[in-house]
């Protein structure tokens, strides 16, 4: 596509703010004389992703926050002013009842719509009402239990029904030492799956009650650590989290992140090449690469096959551990 017929792509119905939004990106880049091709290379953004911002076809890129992440960058390059274009595309988004813009969904990378106030209440009564009936239930199982022991008496020795049971459930009786049961291999990942959660450790492996693993309160702000090995950046983002995810980039791209504990992005910037990012994290956890093959990740120590996640437009998009 020419630069001559790119004003004759946009929409009749876009908004007008992103009309001039999108002539202003173009009119910069021709002035400083880079074509969509050089300019994309410049970013290390798809051709697709400049040609939607100069199109105004805003709702063809990824969730909210990351076009913001694109239009700072491409504002940056142009040597535009950046609130000021961030702005402009701000204006045309939903409001929430506070005035601010609506946030993407914190499990989707693209936008969704809030739910109602009503469907609220009834996903509260219908928790509520499953809550109350797994209550009768346990009352009914601790009645059942004592009344059977009061017909068993004391007696050590099991009728030949429980017997009988016990052996069909592979159970072993009082007093009897059960055969070991050979363990089951795990069964193989499926391909595409996000991989599972590894055994949390350190500040995660925080026990309850039923011995089951809690995670920390996500009231803290992400905290971003920067420190220099060989001249080369390591970066820590802690959102609280108990999964890691780490990223080695073998080439300069955009990376964004975005987990449970939040409904924006816990993290998003330009990774360069030789850097190390390290994120802890709550599942499930979206990341988006700017470009395929830029970027390396692990997920709670194992290794994530980004190849099945390669869009058309280059782009990496994977859910992990939904």
């Amino acid at each position: 596509m020419t630069d001559f017929n790119i004003k004759a792509q946009r929409g009749p119905g876009t908004p007008a703010p992103l009309l001039e939004l999108a002539q202003r990106l173009t009119e910069a880049r021709l002035e400083k004389g880079l074509s969509q091709e050089e300019a994309a290379d410049k970013l290390y953004l798809t051709v697709r992703a400049v040609t939607c911002m100069e199109e105004a076809k805003f709702d063809e890129l990824p969730g909210v926050v990351y076009v913001k992440g694109y239009l700072r960058s491409y504002a940056e390059l142009l040597d535009l002013p950046v609130e000021e274009i961030l702005g402009m595309y701000e204006s045309t988004l939903p409001k929430t009842k506070k005035g601010s813009a609506q946030p993407p969904s914190p499990t989707h990378m693209d936008d969704a719509p809030e739910p109602s106030h009503g469907d609220g209440r009834s996903r509260k009564g219908v928790i509520g009402l499953v809550a109350l009936v797994i209550l009768v239930l346990l009352v009914l199982s601790l009645s059942l239990d004592g009344g059977l022991g009061a017909l068993l008496g004391s007696s050590s020795e099991p009728t030949p029904a429980l017997a009988a049971a016990d052996a069909e459930n592979g159970s072993a009786t009082p007093g009897q030492a059960s055969a070991p049961q050979p363990q089951q291999a795990a069964p193989a990942p499926q391909p595409g799956s996000s991989p599972p959660r590894q055994q949390a450790t350190g500040r995660c492996a925080i026990r309850g009650p039923a011995g089951a693993l809690s995670s920390p309160p996500f009231d803290k702000e992400v905290e971003v650590n920067r420190s220099f090995l060989n001249g080369v950046a390591q970066i820590t983002v802690d959102a609280g989290g108990c999964d890691q995810i780490r990223l080695t980039f073998t080439d300069r791209c955009w990376v964004g992140i975005k987990d449970a504990s939040r409904p924006t992005s816990i993290y998003s910037a330009v990774g360069q090449a030789g850097e190390a990012w390290t994120v802890l994290a709550t599942a499930p956890v979206n990341v988006i690469i700017g470009q395929a093959n830029a970027a390396q990740i692990t997920y709670n120590g194992q290794p994530v096959d980004t190849a099945p996640y390669v869009r058309q437009d280059g782009t990496v998009r994977v859910a992990l551990d939904e």
